[in-house]
C-alpha cells in the first residue's frame, strides 16, 4: 500500500538528486536479488531480503487485521509478532546499508519512517544522523540523531517535549499535477458526477481513517451524495444510491475528485496531524471537515478554509455546512491560500536543511 511517507519520499530523493547525490536504500520484494538502478545522480539500491519478503507475503492477512481494528482490539500475540518484524526489519536494512556504505562512504544518512530510525541504532556513529518525524509512533522506537524534520507544528512541538534538539519545521508537499486547472463543472463533467452536493473521500478504508460512518450520513442525507475514492481492509457496502464507490484512483486523476467536491471529510480518529490529502484538497479549492484533533487546527481554521467537529456531531454539522452552499463557496475560495506547502518552497526548505548539516 502506497500512502503518503511514500509518494512524498519518492519527490524528496528525485528533488534533492538535483544537488546532491542520493542514494535510496530499500528491500527488493519482488524477487531474491541485489538489483541497483541508476537515474542521474539517483541510485536506488534494492536488497535482498528473503526473510522479509517470505513475511511479508504470508503476513499480509494479520497486517490488514492489525489496520482494520481499533490498535486495541488487535490480540497481544499480533502486536508482539509485529513488534518482532519492526525490530528484525530495521537490522535487516542496517546490515545492508553497511555492506552498500563499505563502497560508497556516505556523507549523511537520513531515515524517512518508523524502521528506519529504530535502524540508526545498528549504524556507526561517525555518519551523519537525520530523521524524518511522519508518524507520532515514532517516538516509541527514537533513536538520537543529529537532526530533524517535523512535518507538522504537532510533530515540531512533540519532538522538542521528547528532548530532541535541531528540529526543523518543513510541511510535506503538494506537488503540481495534485492541482487541477479544472473549474468545479468541468471536474463533474469529465469524472461523470452530475451530482449537486457532493462529500468526497480519498484514502485508506482502515480504523485509523475510518470513512464508514459516511454510510450514515447517507442514510440521513439522500440529496447529498458521498464518493469515496481509495480501499482497504475495512470493508464497505451499500445499497444507497447516494453513495459511490470509486475504488483506487490513478495519482494524475485525483486532482479532479478534488475540484469537484463541495467538501472534503477527513476522518482521521487519532493524533496524526493531517495527511496528504488534506492539503491537496485545500489546494484545489474544497473545504475540509474534520475531527477536532490535536494539530489538525494548524491547517484547518475553522470557518474560514474548513470546519473542525467531532464524531458525535459530524452528521449534524456536515448537514449544516450543505444548508449554508455560500459559507461551503467562501471557505473553498479560502482554501486555496496555502503558504509553505508548494513542492518548490518545500524543496528549497529541505535542500537548505541537508546543506546546512553536511556542514
Amino acid at each position: 500500500m502506497i500512502g503518503g511517507a511514500e509518494v512524498c519520499s519518492k519527490f524528496l530523493a528525485e528533488g534533492l538528486a538535483n544537488n546532491f547525490e542520493v542514494h535510496v536504500i530499500t528491500p527488493n520484494l519482488d524477487n531474491n536479488k541485489n538489483d541497483l538502478e541508476i537515474k542521474g545522480n539517483l541510485y536506488i539500491h534494492r536488497y535482498k531480503s528473503p526473510t522479509r519478503r517470505k513475511i511479508l507475503a504470508k503476513g499480509r492477512a494479520v497486517s490488514q487485521q492489525m489496520q482494520a481494528k481499533e490498535s486495541k482490539t488487535v490480540s497481544l500475540f499480533h502486536k508482539m509478532i509485529h513488534s518482532v518484524y519492526k525490530e528484525y526489519s530495521a537490522k535487516d536494512l542496517a546490515r545492508a546499508f553497511k555492506k552498500i556504505n563499505h563502497k560508497e562512504k556516505f556523507d549523511i544518512v537520513h531515515a524517512n519512517n518508523v524502521e528506519p530510525t529504530m535502524a540508526l541504532k545498528y549504524i556507526p556513529n561517525r555518519i551523519t544522523k537525520t530523521v524524518h518525524l511522519r508518524d507520532y509512533h515514532v517516538f516509541g522506537h527514537m533513536f538520537m540523531a543529529d537532526s530533524y524534520i517535523a512535518i507538522n507544528k504537532r510533530m515540531e512541538i512533540m519532538a522538542k517535549e521528547h528532548g530532541l534538539k535541531n528540529v526543523w519545521l518543513i510541511h510535506d508537499p503538494i506537488e503540481d499535477y495534485k492541482i487541477s486547472e479544472l473549474t468545479k463543472e468541468e471536474a463533474r463533467k469529465l469524472l461523470n458526477l452530475y451530482y449537486n452536493n457532493i462529500c468526497l473521500f480519498v484514502g485508506h478504508f482502515m480504523w485509523q481513517t475510518d470513512p464508514s460512518i459516511m454510510l450514515e450520513m447517507a442514510k440521513e442525507m439522500p440529496d447529498i451524495d458521498f464518493v469515496l475514492c481509495g480501499d482497504g481492509p475495512i470493508k464497505l457496502n451499500t445499497k444507497l444510491k447516494n453513495v459511490h464507490f470509486k475504488g483506487k484512483i490513478a495519482s494524475d486523476e485525483i486532482s479532479a475528485y478534488y475540484k469537484a467536491a463541495d467538501l472534503f471529510f477527513y476522518p482521521s480518529v487519532v493524533d496524526m496531524g493531517y495527511g496528504l490529502t488534506v492539503i491537496e484538497s485545500l489546494a484545489n479549492g474544497t473545504p475540509v471537515i474534520a475531527y477536532d484533533k490535536e494539530g489538525i487546527d494548524e491547517i484547518i481554521k475553522k470557518d474560514v478554509n474548513g470546519f473542525i467537529t467531532t464524531q458525535e456531531k459530524i452528521i449534524e454539522d456536515v448537514k449544516v455546512l450543505f444548508k449554508n452552499k455560500k459559507l461551503l463557496e467562501i471557505m473553498g475560495k479560502n482554501a486555496e491560500m496555502l503558504d509553505g506547502f508548494k513542492k518548490d518552497e518545500v524543496l528549497a526548505q529541505v535542500k537548505n536543511f541537508f546543506t546546512i548539516v553536511a556542514t
